[in-house]
């Protein structure tokens, strides 16, 4: 098992950097209310993420006689590789009576997007969540060492993966952290993309990005009861606005093409 993962630059776009299991899809997928379709992208800091356990190795205190520079300020958005989630539709259903829709983004043109945006302002890195490890496993992964009784008898074992991260702490150990999710969790197939700035940004816990979503995206999916909503939200461009199929709602899918 890979515990610590290493990036590398994009081959065309320098202000990319790539994590290893190398995302090869052609499209990603993001569930968001209908309202954000529309508004600039936001990038969050990980202490910002509704999960706390998830964002446990960003918020922690980390030592910086040894570690020295970390946590380091940063900044996330999440996507899937799954096309089609039950799960995910019932998850991300806003509490208020505001329509829920998917968006399957276009990687590349989102990549290159991305690459542009950062210029020398900070970098971007794109990776596979890790879900190999088990919650308490996660838990333990800063400690050397750990104990445990057995018939009677309490004995200390090694923290497998610990000395692979910490021992030689730089920003692929960080974000190997920030890419480790619970095994419970595997069926979310995430991508993460993250925000590095080369300058300290602040205050601010959000990055807020120029454009919207519309340019990259291929297909809106959504409930039937919110087709014509969505449809006039992208009547300017190119995009096919298609029915769900899943019994969250009705048994019903229908591609309407928006020119």
């Amino acid at each position: 098992m890979v515990y610590k993962r290493t990036s590398r630059q994009h081959s065309r776009l320098k202000n990319v950097y790539l994590i290893e299991d190398t995302v090869t899809n052609r499209f990603l997928y993001r569930y968001i209310p209908l309202s954000c379709l529309t508004k600039p992208i936001v990038f969050k800091e990980p202490s910002l993420w509704p999960d706390k356990f998830e964002s446990r190795f960003y918020r922690a205190n980390y030592n910086q006689t040894k570690y020295q520079g970390f946590p380091k300020k940063l900044y996330a958005l999440c996507t899937t590789l799954n096309k089609d989630s039950e799960a995910a539709w019932k998850t991300y259903l806003p509490n208020n009576s505001e329509p829920l829709v998917q968006i399957k983004i276009n990687r590349m043109k989102w990549l290159k997007y991305l690459n542009q945006s950062a210029l020398n302002h900070y970098r971007i890195y794109e990776g596979s969540v890790n879900y190999d490890l088990k919650e308490h496993h996660i838990s333990i992964l800063h400690q050397p060492t750990y104990q445990r009784c057995v018939k009677g008898v309490i004995n200390n074992y090694i923290v497998k993966g610990h000395d692979d991260i910490f021992c030689k702490f730089d920003m692929d150990s960080f974000l190997s952290l920030l890419l480790l999710k619970r095994d419970a969790y595997r069926y979310e197939n995430e991508v993460r993309y993250f925000i590095v700035p080369h300058e300290d940004n602040g205050d601010n816990a959000t990055i807020t990005l120029n454009n919207n979503w519309l340019p990259f995206i291929e297909e809106v999916r959504c409930s039937p009861a919110d087709k014509e909503i969505v449809a006039e939200k992208v009547s300017k461009v190119n995009v096919c606005v298609i029915d769900i199929n899943k019994g969250t709602y009705i048994d019903s899918e229908e591609i309407i093409s928006i020119n």
